[in-house]
Parts: structure tokens; sequence; C-alpha cells
């Protein structure tokens, strides 16, 4: 099974999704809202190199806890059912966008893992990749109902195989969709994994 890098029990009771979201990218302050007991539950699919799917499952990403860092206020994100991990400690934001924030034994170390707000081709460099806002007015269906994005796009390169990554986020809701694409020396890119918003909760 492949797991996704990027970021309280369920209550079924105060899930909700929605149909029409009309967000408007310029009217949320945080992409990716970070207050404990927000969560959001997303489907993950693989496919093979024809377009089948190979193996699909469920996860919930929640925000468990927070913190104070330098008078700061950081939050800690986590998957109830582990299929998911992130490259990070806390999350947080400052100007400019999301945060991240790893604590060694010898040192702290901080990145930036979404830019936010943006413009179209604005360009980043992340903790691994750089990336690039594509469009800040991307509308992406999924399960939960259709948003409208800002998408953001990379490339990485292992050896023979190229991947393309899109990652879509609705300012106000956080990440509704993500898909990565894979080729081979002399093949054409296949979209390999999806994950695609089914519901969540923020306040």
């Amino acid at each position: 099974m492949k797991k996704n890098i990027l970021l309280v029990p369920l209550i079924i009771c105060v899930l909700f999704s929605c149909s029409d979201n009309t967000t408007n990218p310029s009217d949320a302050k945080e992409i990716w809202p970070l207050k404990v007991g927000n969560y959001w539950v997303w489907k993950s699919t693989s496919y093979d190199t024809l377009g089948n799917v190979e193996s699909e499952y469920t996860d919930t990403i929640i925000v468990y806890k927070d913190s104070l860092w330098n008078s700061t206020r950081i939050f800690a994100l986590k998957s109830l059912n582990e299929n998911i991990f992130f490259n990070f400690d806390f999350a947080y934001y400052q100007n400019g966008g999301m945060y991240g924030i790893n604590f060694k034994t010898d040192r702290v170390d901080s990145f930036l893992i979404i830019k936010y707000p943006g413009k179209t081709g604005d360009i980043f460099i992340g903790i691994n990749d750089t990336i690039t806002i594509t469009s800040i007015n991307e509308t992406y269906k999924t399960i939960a109902g259709d948003f409208i994005c800002y998408k953001y796009s990379g490339n990485r390169i292992y050896g023979y195989l190229n991947e393309i990554f899109d990652m879509y986020f609705s300012p106000g809701i956080g990440m509704v969709g993500n898909e990565l694409f894979t080729k081979k020396v002399g093949s054409v890119y296949n979209l390999e994994h999806k994950t695609e918003l089914i519901s969540y909760f923020v306040q």
C-alpha cells in the first residue's frame, strides 16, 4: 500500500460536505485551517499503468493538539489509520503561507509547505521540491463536491522514473485533491495515485 506524504475520535454527527463550494481564494486567511478538532476524510486510489484500480483506502487527518513555540501557535496533525505520514512535527502560519517545523536534538528546522496567498506563476521551494502555483481559480471535483482551488504543481526525477504531482487546496477548507503521475524513460505519464476529499469538519 502506497503511503502519502505531505499533513479525538471521528464524530459522525458533525461530519459535513459541500456539494457547491464557492469559496473565493482571496477570502480565506488560511489555505489549510489549523485548529484543534478540525479533520478531513480522504479517499486514496492507486492505479496500474493501464488505469485499473490496484488498491483503495480511506483515512482521516485530524489536528489533534497545539502548542506555543517562540510565541507562535503551532499545530500537530496525524492520520487516524496511519496510512498517511507527515514530514513535519508541527505546522503553523506566518507571512507567506503555511510552514512546517521539525524539532531536532541539536536544532529546529522550519520550511515552507504551502505558499498562500499567491498568484499564478509563483514558484517556491518546499522541503524536497520546487513547486509552482499553476492556478488560483481551479475547479476540482471530489466526492465531497466541487471546490475552487489553488493548484500547486511540481515534478521529481528518480533515476529512470519521472513524477509529476498536482495538489489542490481550497482556501478555508484545506487539501481537497492530490494527483501523482509517473512515467519511465521513453513512456508516457500515467496517473498512479489520486487522493480526494470525502468529507471534512473545520471551525
